[in-house]
């Protein structure tokens, strides 16, 4: 009688299936108990102390800084005497050679004269002796120069010629001419003397339209208008062009000092 053994696929893969289940149940339980291990013994040594000490008073630490010394240190010694100190003495005929310290000069400070005012004044010693109407004038200087600074004639003047002329000449006007200012006789009867001022407003051309004295002084007056009368000027000018511009001639008259008379012997 034959047998006949049957072969069941079904069977086999449900075995297998059952031993990888097992397998990876039992490696799951190991992994775990592995890590539980691990975690215990890393929280025994922090419980330890926490769990042993509970009933019990908690003890205070103190800590003791003790204090530095301040360390004091001996005084110094006095210094020697002058007559203490050991000299070392030096051949005779050689002087020890002494060599000054150089002088530094010191910076020269900037001296600012400052402008003498216009006006006019009479000699001090006008009224020491009678002058007789007959007597000779005595004789007088007279010289002139031009001014670029016209606050000289005041800060009011020199807005208002700002005003009138806002721009500036590059070439300023000059004179063409001698201009002769004879010392008036009336000033030097009057042993008088003066400084002033002439503001002279020109035209494009040069040509005087205005003067004004500073101060307009009887004595001096007439003889610098009538000096001006005839003078000629050439034209200021700005990038090469005419134009009507101003000046400032200051005159200045000075007597001569005269040789101080012999007096009689008795």
């Amino acid at each position: 009688m034959a047998t006949v053994t049957a072969f069941m696929p079904g069977s086999q893969m449900r075995r297998d299936t059952g031993q990888r289940l097992t397998l990876s149940l039992a490696l799951s339980v190991v992994t775990h108990v592995v890590a539980i291990a691990i975690v215990a013994g890393l929280l025994k040594p922090t419980l330890t102390p926490v769990l042993g000490r509970v009933g019990q008073a908690l003890p205070i630490e103190v800590a003791l800084v003790g204090v530095r010394p301040i360390a004091f240190a001996a005084p110094p010694e006095s210094p020697p005497m002058a007559t203490e100190l050991s000299i070392a003495p030096q051949p005779m005929g050689s002087a020890p050679s002494l060599r000054p310290a150089p002088l530094t000069s010191p910076k020269q400070a900037e001296v600012t004269v400052p402008a003498r005012p216009f006006g006019v004044s009479v000699q001090s010693d006008a009224s020491a002796e009678t002058v007789s109407a007959d007597a000779p004038l005595p004789a007088g200087n007279t010289s002139f120069g031009a001014i670029t600074d016209s606050e000289r004639l005041g800060h009011a003047q020199a807005l208002r010629l700002a005003q009138r002329f806002p721009r500036a000449a590059a070439k300023p006007p000059r004179l063409t001419g001698p201009l002769i200012v004879p010392y008036p006789p009336r000033a030097a009867g009057a042993r008088a003397e003066a400084r002033i001022a002439a503001l002279v407003l020109l035209d494009s051309t040069g040509r005087i339209v205005d003067t004004t004295l500073f101060p307009d002084e009887p004595l001096f007056g007439p003889t610098i208008l009538a000096a001006l009368k005839d003078a000629r000027f050439s034209p200021a000018e700005a990038d090469a062009t005419p134009m009507p511009y101003w000046v400032i001639l200051e005159f200045v008259f000075r007597l001569r000092p005269t040789a101080a008379k012999p007096r009689p012997t008795e």
